[in-house]
């Protein structure tokens, strides 16, 4: 069984992803882009088979044509790119499987937009050789299922991080004690809705309640946020941090905080959760499903909404007892469940269903 794997980017979750699974698999990979903000590591790039963004049209035409013909099933992320039209055409003169990953949920929308991305995907998804590989359980499996994707070729393919990276001891008197450290981790923009959060978080330090939140990150809504949060020493804009740095904040934190108004998946929230962190997430958050909801890690307030996400903060400080048995939840479900073990059992049963039709 020959298989081979084109990434978007090395971004870090990426690298962690290669080396825990994909290398011991023996499986081939490429690159569509050489460069990512979230790495430095040229190690996994100098090992990818083949660049895109290093050569021209031609030769990566050549390349995913060889590569579909020495192939039974090429895993490729996204379907909104030349290099996944190329080889939807491709399949359908030879024996090999595309597999779609995504993190992108199902939305119910009215607009024009939306009908030429209905067309497009029933189009696509028409085609027999095409698997769909959700990164979770819920909307986004249905985002195939909902654009006409038969469910016999729908297969998990789970969002991961490192979780033993992240992974430390849960400690009660920590999480008990006061002021609550609610941590916020990702780029300072607006779809990831860090002022809604600094709002809200203001709205709680006015109504006397003692509390910290950790800002970590960059992006054009910094200036606003430093502006907003002037006059509270209790709001730490801490900027960008990685490594050991990204970990030591949130070893000293007790709450993750992902407002976002938009956001396929959410790795942070696996992050958070092996750290031993429970998280309160928006409703549009993609890993809300299966992470937060299901495990019963954490809460999920109404997206965009602040006084919902003011009242969902005021309810944690009130209750840290309940911190900590979400966190414990948590936890245990990243660590001995939504994992890399998870990830290769779903993979091979991928590559069994290739193998096999």
């Amino acid at each position: 069984m020959s298989v081979h794997t084109i990434f978007v980017e090395p971004a870090n979750y990426t690298e962690d992803l290669i080396n825990n699974v994909y290398k011991k698999q023996n499986i081939k990979y490429s690159f569509l882009h050489s460069t990512s903000v979230a790495t430095n590591n040229t190690i996994i790039i100098d090992s990818a088979e083949y660049i895109f963004d290093r050569n021209n049209l031609f030769s990566n035409v050549s390349f995913l044509w060889r590569c579909i013909n020495e192939n039974n099933l090429i895993i490729i992320n996204g379907y909104n790119h030349l290099a996944f039209i190329f080889l939807w055409i491709f399949s359908l003169f030879v024996p090999c499987y595309v597999g779609i990953e995504s993190d992108t949920p199902y939305y119910p929308t009215k607009s024009f937009k939306r009908l030429l991305k209905t067309i497009y995907l029933k189009f696509i998804f028409s085609n027999k050789k095409i698997l769909g590989l959700p990164g979770g359980t819920g909307l986004h499996t249905q985002l195939f299922l909902h654009y006409g994707m038969n469910k016999d070729r729908i297969f998990l393919l789970p969002m991961m991080v490192d979780n033993a990276r992240f992974k430390r001891a849960i400690k009660d008197e920590n999480l008990l004690h006061q002021p609550l450290n609610f941590i916020f981790v990702g780029r300072l923009v607006e779809e990831k809705n860090p002022v809604l959060l600094v709002k809200a978080f203001i709205n709680v330090l006015n109504k006397g309640l003692n509390a910290v939140l950790t800002i970590i990150g960059a992006g054009e809504c910094y200036g606003e946020l430093v502006q907003l949060s002037a006059k509270f020493s209790n709001i730490r804009i801490l900027g960008k941090k990685f490594g050991n740095d990204l970990l030591a904040e949130y070893q000293g934190a007790n709450v993750l905080v992902l407002p976002s108004n938009f956001e396929p998946w959410g790795l942070v929230v696996n992050e958070a959760m092996a750290s031993g962190l429970p998280v309160l997430c928006s409703s549009v958050v993609g890993a809300a499903h299966d992470l937060v909801e299901q495990p019963d890690s954490g809460w999920v307030f109404k997206a965009n909404d602040e006084a919902d996400l003011t009242e969902k903060l005021i309810q944690i400080i009130n209750n840290p007892l309940a911190i900590i048995d979400k966190a414990k939840r948590g936890q245990d479900f990243i660590l001995n469940y939504w994992n890399y073990n998870l990830y290769t059992e779903r993979l091979n049963k991928i590559l069994t269903y290739a193998q096999r039709s």
